[in-house]
Order: C-alpha cells, then structure tokens, then sequence
C-alpha cells in the first residue's frame, strides 16, 4: 500500500511530487517530472503551486520554487521530510476513519459520518476504497468494525504510526514514563540497551496494543499455527513467562497472543541484538530453514568467502521473520525501493529475484515483495562490496581500551578509509591477508603475514605497510 492511496487525490499528486523531490538532488525538470509521474504540465504546474502556498503558509523554512524550468525542494536545516506528512494527511477521510477505528474498535456509519462532517454515500465510498487497500494485509472493515488477524492489525498499525507521526507526536501519545516499563520488559529479555530508533518502535508497538486489549473478539487462531514451530524455543518461552508476569502485575486479563504477538515483533523489526537472534534462531524453526538455504545458495556462489558475517545472518533473519510473520506493507513512494539505486549488475538483479521467489513466503503482496527484494538487496550489497574490498586486514593489539582505539584510529587515518582494505578485530577462524600487531604475545598460523608495530605507529610503521599492501596489488593505498 502506498500512503498516498490514503490521501485525497489532489493531495495524493502532491505527495508524490514531494516525494520525488526529496529524490532527485540539486533539482528536477518539469519534463522529467512529467515523465516519472505522468502527469500533464498544467497539472504539474498547479500541485506545484498548490505546495508552494502550502509550505509558505504552515511552514518558515521548506520552500518549493520553480526556475528556468527546474524545480527546487528546500527543507531547511534539521528539517525531516515525515513532519510534513501531516500537511497531506489533513481531510484524508481514509486516514481519518482508521485513527477513529484505533481510538474506538467501533463505529456507526451515521455517527462516523457526522464525526467526519461527510455525507454517508461518501462515507460507504470511502470505506470501499479503505477495504480494496487493507486486502494486501488480510484486513476489512466490516459491520462497523475492522477485521482480520490481530498480529496484521497490530502490524499495520505500527507502520502507518511511524511513518506518519512525528518525534512531537509520539511523544504527544505515549509519554515516556508511560512506557518505560514495557521498555524496560524488552531491555530485560534483550539483555542490551536499546537506542532511540528501537524505543520509538516499541513505543508505537505498546501504544497499538494498549488499544487492542480491549477488543473482545479477536482473531489469533492463525498466531497460534504461525507460532506452532516456536513453542520449544527457549527465548519464546521466556518471552511468555515475562509478559504473563507483566500483564498479571497490573491485574489485566490476557491470554497467550500476547507473548505470541511480542516474539514475532522482536525477531522481526531489528529489536533484538545480532547475538541474542543467534542464540534465539539456534533452536530451528521456519526462520532459521530459510537462512540455511538461503546462505548454502549464496556460498554456492562463492559470495560468502570463508566465512558467514554476522551482519548478513542477522540481516537475513529480519528478512525472513518478516517475510513469515507478516502480510503487507507501507510504501511511501515506490521509486524508493528500485533496485537501480543499489547499482547491482544483472547477475546480482537475477539472484535478488531468485532468492526472494525460492525464500520469500508465497502470496506476499506486490509492495512487501518490493520492500523485501530491496533488503535482500541491500544484503547483496554489502556482500558484493565486502567481497570487493579485496584485502582483510586483522588488528591484533593488546593493552587498554584506550591503546586499540587509538592505534586502530591511527591505521584508519593512514589508510584514508581505503574501501579495497578491510579493517576488523582479529580472529583465529578467520583468514587475513595481513594480521597487524603490537606485542609479540600470540602464536599464528604457520605462513600468516604478520607485521608487528615498531612503536605507537610511526611513519617507518607506514611506509612499511605501504609497501607490503602495493605489492599484493591494492594500487595505491594511501
């Protein structure tokens, strides 16, 4: 689903101009816009004009203008596109009538469309169109009410909420003190300090669901299948025991989904830290099968050395526990997910398409097969450039934490972040090209290259590593 959909149709063609802006760099023809929007000139020129008043009359730094045929989006400094997505959603009578359903679980269709200030043939209109979007997610509306599985509700609530709302918002709806509790719960089960990013997820995730246990019926036999494969794993059953334990403590009456929803959450959204989904996806399941086949695919291909990155399992895992769990998604424009801007070659296009058709969950939508093909993408990616870089070099230095800093910093430095020469901690499983060292403590494998540091990196330190890293051929290193 594309959140322009929510919008009315002038404001829709508003937002994709905005969106496409925000696109292109130092400017956009009204011809190219033309061209990538579909629109006529006469059309482009008024939602130009409509966005210009717009920003001059509800904002004091964007401005939209246009010169010799080039338009110009400025946003101003510390400025994020998503606080302007509330300028397009203002009068969105689909946007409208799902916030209502969030507050209330219910509704009438004289009494909504008196809140709405819209006739109830309008109404019945909209309501259509709202049924045709949620269909990507399993979701209607029906009888007043929204209907559908409760994890998918959930879900898409989580995504429309932290696409739309802004920092103040957030803060507007779920006060930090409110919250911190369930913060805490995750921190707990995590084992790790969660950064802003994760917190305002968890918040909108709590927020969503404080709203949802009071509906009465609701529709978690399909959680109960999906997390059949789960019940034996050592995190889910911990993740049960604390969210009984929490929701007991504050005498509210809940039955297992919950702990069910909260783990398909946590493996899904980049919650939990890559060693923790380690040591959860260790015990099998759905998830894990699909990485295992997945990778043995990409080792086929030799994309992955000698060894697994923990950033590609991890990714991987995201990828594929969202692919499982969840049905659909919210784009903001799809030109933002095109392949094309990973500059991947055709060989690399084709293994996206191959690993997304044998490894995706089939009867995905077309919007989340986008976004998933781009994060396996992405992988691909870091894969290839990883791969690219050519030399891997291992630090091996001892004393304080200070001394690694600083002798690591010093390398970086003389190397100018060279994107040939990969730099990492040393590990014994791994092979390098070269392992770099201060003292004289370790024994290496026999025929490792090793140089050990003179001093505190000195320029004789340099120029023999120079030469060391010309002659396997990186050119030209510093």
């Amino acid at each position: 689903m594309l959140l322009g959909s929510l919008m009315e149709k002038a404001q829709a063609g508003q937002f994709q101009l905005f969106n496409l802006l925000l696109e292109s760099r130092g400017g956009l023809s009204l011809k190219e816009a033309q061209a990538q929007i579909g629109l006529s000139r006469s059309t482009l020129l008024k939602y130009q004009e409509a966005l210009a008043d717009l920003f001059a009359q509800r904002t004091s730094q964007v401005s939209l203008r246009l010169e010799d045929e080039m338009l110009h989006l400025d946003l101003g400094l510390g400025r994020p596109a998503q606080s302007l997505y509330q300028l397009f959603l203002e009068g969105a009578i689909k946007y409208q009538i799902l916030l209502y359903l969030l507050k209330h679980q219910h509704f009438g269709i004289q009494q909504l469309a008196l809140e709405l200030l819209i006739s109830e043939a309008t109404l019945n209109r909209h309501l259509a169109g709202l049924n045709q979007l949620l269909s990507e997610f399993d979701l209607k509306i029906q009888n007043g009410s929204l209907k559908g599985p409760e994890l998918q509700i959930r879900y898409f609530y989580l995504l429309l909420l932290d696409s739309v709302w802004t920092k103040e918002q957030l803060e507007g709806h779920c006060q930090h003190d409110f919250y911190e509790k369930e913060i805490l719960l995750v921190e707990h089960l995590a084992r790790v300090s969660l950064n802003l990013h994760q917190r305002r997820l968890l918040q909108i995730w709590f927020y969503v669901t404080k709203k949802r246990l009071t509906v009465r019926e609701r529709e978690v036999a399909g959680l109960h299948n999906l997390l059949a494969p789960f019940q034996d794993n050592v995190f889910y059953q911990r993740v049960h025991q604390q969210t009984l334990r929490y929701y007991m403590r504050y005498a509210i009456e809940t039955d297992e989904s919950e702990s069910m929803s909260l783990f398909a959450f946590l493996v899904s959204f980049f919650i939990l830290p890559s060693d923790m989904m380690e040591y959860t996806l260790g015990f099998g399941g759905p998830i894990v099968d699909k990485m295992t086949q997945s990778l043995r695919l990409l080792r086929q291909l030799n994309l992955l050395g000698d060894y697994t990155s923990e950033h590609v399992t991890y990714q991987l895992g995201q990828i594929f526990g969202q692919s499982y769990f969840f049905k659909g998604y919210l784009l903001l424009s799809e030109s933002s997910y095109v392949l094309e801007r990973l500059k991947l070659d055709m060989k690399e296009h084709l293994l996206v398409q191959q690993l997304g058709e044998q490894f995706l969950n089939p009867g995905l939508s077309g919007d989340q097969i986008l976004k998933l093909a781009w994060d396996l993408g992405q992988t691909l990616y870091y894969m290839v450039e990883e791969e690219a870089q050519g030399l891997r070099l291992g630090l091996d230095f001892f004393g304080n934490e200070m001394t690694r800093y600083r002798l690591t910093h010093a390398l970086q430095l003389s190397l100018e972040h060279n994107s040939l020469i990969s730099l990492e901690p040393y590990d014994e499983q791994k092979s390098y090209d070269l392992i770099l060292s201060n003292k004289e403590v370790r024994t290496y494998p026999s025929g490792a290259a090793v140089y050990y540091l003179q001093g505190p990196f000195n320029v004789k330190d340099q120029e023999a590593i120079r030469a060391y890293l010309q002659d396997l051929g990186v050119g030209q290193p510093y």
